[in-house]
């Protein structure tokens, strides 16, 4: 057990400048994301009047998009030899398209007539379709660069936790936002729009001038896919849905996604079930991030003495003991005040998603020591096939719910028992099932105990031999799924 904790500490240690940088340019993008997830639906209806078919159209296709997009770019993505490395590149000089990209949307053509519904259909259609494919097209190559640098900067499980909690709090101090953001948005949208190009400069600094403080370990990476052409890097993509470290990892991954998903996308209907008719956002948010960064030191501590993976279970497993009880007593006696324990018991498991990186990391590493290549865009980029989808996959299941209970859109707040009660039995089942989900995760990882001490040996070994300019024995990538 002593040989395992301490190897939780085995790798190279992150620069503290470069560990703030990367919690700096994470949280950053934070700031807009929000204003963007609250308002960008109510501007396209209720002020550039894009017709609800044409936005539902422009939606399904930019899914398929999406899609294409995610593995064309992590297929190549970790192919570059550019003398600035594989991830800085897309980084810099992504961050600079990113402004137009984000505000591309707020500021309406020539010929779409903002404001009348019956004038510049498809001009408006146009704009909509181009803003959500040069948008994506953007994010995708900067964020899948952003997310492999995590597991190739360092080898630790420590070290990358480490930077888990600097972006997480850095994400949270993003989400000051959501404070200042009703006063900008009721000021008007000229307002807005200044917001809007202000913050996106703001934050393309930020990624611009950080990149040149991330550091990449181009030793580990100089000869990748040096024999495989793309149809063999693609056949690689398709066959990490069969790797079940692979599996483990991304399961893991949309587990907690789906929970925080659930919470940021509906907390006004969570508040109702609360019984809270106004304000209820608030206190569903407070609560819920409340007790989940108040996970943070307990994580801390938990792990000193035990592995990552029993901490996982034993927080889950316990939470799930008490979301039962919880939603039993509730049933039992009707009170709706359960569900506050409810929410905050699973914003206390939600936090394990710290681990992410951490095992994510991991397998990388182990694919690593199969194929003596560092594939972590390719990986990040299979995840993110099964994240995509999870605000339809949530709100399919909301909506379900309601239809089953028979919820009334015309109602507002006045609705039925039935509703009231549909309403807290769906936030149970989505923490139920997202913990469910991470347990199911953590059976299926691979690397615990003796296990994870070879591979932080092997590893170690592997990095030390390319750094000091050893190839590698390997069989060749193009032969590996």
């Amino acid at each position: 057990m002593n040989e395992t904790i301490d190897t939780q500490k085995v790798g190279r240690k992150i620069p503290r400048k470069q560990a703030y940088t990367y919690g700096l340019m994470y949280g950053s993008n934070n700031l807009l994301s929000l204003p963007r997830g609250l308002y960008l639906t109510a501007y396209l209806f209720d002020h550039f009047k894009l017709q609800i078919e044409l936005f539902l159209l422009a939606n399904l296709l930019f899914m398929v998009y999406n899609v294409l997009n995610n593995i064309v770019f992590s297929v190549y993505a970790d192919k570059p030899r550019h003398k600035l490395g594989r991830r800085i590149p897309y980084i810099r000089y992504g961050s600079l398209f990113m402004i137009v990209s984000n505000i591309l949307i707020w500021f309406p053509w020539p010929g779409t007539y903002p404001g009348i519904a019956n004038a510049g259909v498809i001009m408006k259609f146009i704009q909509y379709i181009v803003y959500l494919f040069v948008w994506d097209t953007v994010w995708t190559v900067v964020s899948i660069s952003f997310a492999s640098l995590i597991p190739e900067i360092t080898e630790s499980e420590s070290e990358r936790t480490k930077i888990s909690v600097i972006t997480t709090l850095s994400t949270a101090i993003g989400g000051i936002s959501i404070v200042f953001l009703p006063i900008i948005w009721n000021s008007g949208l000229d307002a807005f729009r200044i917001f809007m190009v202000v913050g996106n400069i703001i934050i393309a600094l930020c990624f611009f001038v950080g990149s040149f403080i991330l550091k990449e370990r181009p030793e580990l990476y100089k000869s990748s896919y040096k024999n495989a052409t793309t149809k063999d890097v693609l056949k690689q993509f398709l066959g990490l849905y069969k790797n079940k470290a692979f599996l483990s990892a991304t399961i893991f991954v949309f587990s907690t996604t789906m929970m925080m998903s659930f919470n940021n996308t509906f907390p006004v209907l969570i508040g109702y079930g609360l019984g809270w008719e106004k304000y209820g956002e608030y206190v569903v948010v407070f609560i819920f991030y409340t007790f989940s960064y108040g996970m943070i030191p307990v994580l801390f501590y938990m792990v000193k003495s035990k592995p990552v993976d029993r901490v996982v279970m034993n927080i889950i497993k316990y939470g799930l003991v008490f979301l039962g009880v919880f939603f039993i007593l509730m049933i039992i006696t009707g009170f709706s005040w359960f569900l506050y324990l409810i929410l905050a018991f699973g914003g206390a498991m939600l936090m394990v998603g710290l681990y992410g990186n951490l095992i994510r990391g991991n397998v990388i590493d182990h694919d690593e020591l199969e194929t003596g290549e560092r594939r972590e865009a390719l990986f990040i980029g299979a995840s993110s096939l099964v994240l995509i989808p999870m605000e339809q996959i949530v709100g399919s299941i909301v909506a379900i719910v309601l239809i089953i209970v028979g919820y009334d859109e015309n109602l507002g707040f006045n609705q039925g028992p039935s509703v009231l009660a549909g309403i807290r039995f769906l936030t149970f089942f989505i923490i139920f099932i997202g913990a469910i989900f991470t347990l199911i995760s953590i059976k299926l990882y691979p690397f615990k105990g003796e296990a994870l001490v070879k591979l932080k040996k092997n590893i170690m070994k592997l990095h030390a031999e390319k750094e000091a300019g050893i190839p590698p024995i390997q069989e060749s990538v193009s032969k590996k799924g």
